[in-house]
C-alpha cells in the first residue's frame, strides 16, 4: 500500500512539469515570432513583455545618424523642431504602403519647423537607396542604425514617433501610419 500512496503524488508532479513545459514552449514561440520582424503583431507581443524605451509623454532617446547622402543628424541639435522618426525597411510591405503618405506629409510640413528622419532598420545600403528612389523620398533617410532602433525599443517595422519641440514623445505608431492621425499629431506637437 505504501507504494500506491507514494506513486500518486509523483504522477501529479509529472503533470505539473508537463504543463510548465507546454507553457514555456508557447511563451518561447511567441517571443521568437515577435522577434522575427512580424510587424505590428510582433510589436504588440513584445510590448506586453517588456515595453519599449520611447514612450508617449516621456523624453525621446537622443540619437545621431548619418543619412544616405552623408549628412549627420543629431537630435540634440534639433531642439525646438518637431521631429518625425520613421523606422522602416525596404523589404517591409507596410513600409512600402506608407512611403507615399510619409513623403506627402513631409512636403506639407517641411517649412513649418518639422524634420522627418527615416531610419532604415536591418537593411542594406543598396536596398535603402532603391527604396528611396522607387518611392521618391526627399526627407533625410539614415542608413541602417541598429543602435538607434535599440534605444527607441523598436520591435518591428514600420514604427513612427513624433517628438515635440521640447524632446517629448507625443505619438508612437506601431505598424503603418494613418495619414490623418499623423498629421493631427504633428499639428498637436507644433502648438
Amino acid at each position: 500500500m505504501s507504494n500506491q500512496v507514494g506513486s500518486e503524488p509523483k504522477a501529479q508532479g509529472n503533470r505539473s512539469w508537463v504543463l510548465f513545459a507546454i507553457v514555456a514552449v508557447f511563451a518561447l514561440g511567441a517571443m521568437l515570432f515577435a522577434l522575427s520582424g512580424a510587424g505590428t503583431l510582433g510589436a504588440l507581443l513584445l510590448s506586453g513583455v517588456g515595453g519599449t524605451k520611447a514612450e508617449v509623454g516621456k523624453p525621446a532617446p537622443a540619437f545621431k545618424v548619418t543619412t544616405t547622402l552623408g549628412m549627420e543628424i543629431d537630435s540634440l541639435k534639433l531642439h525646438g523642431s518637431v521631429i518625425v522618426v520613421n523606422f522602416f525597411a525596404s523589404w517591409c510591405k507596410p513600409c512600402q504602403a506608407e512611403a507615399h503618405d510619409m513623403e506627402e506629409i513631409w512636403k506639407e510640413y517641411q517649412n513649418d519647423g518639422v524634420i522627418f528622419v527615416g531610419i532604415a532598420y536591418e537593411d542594406t545600403d543598396v536596398k535603402i537607396a532603391q527604396f528611396v528612389s522607387k518611392y521618391g523620398i526627399t526627407f533625410p533617410v539614415a542608413t541602417s542604425a541598429r543602435d538607434v532602433g535599440r534605444d527607441f525599443g523598436v520591435t518591428g517595422v514600420p514604427e513612427t514617433y513624433v517628438i515635440d519641440r521640447e524632446g517629448i514623445v507625443r505619438y508612437k505608431q506601431l505598424g503603418a501610419i494613418d495619414p490623418a492621425e499623423l498629421t493631427g499629431m504633428i499639428e498637436y506637437a507644433l502648438q
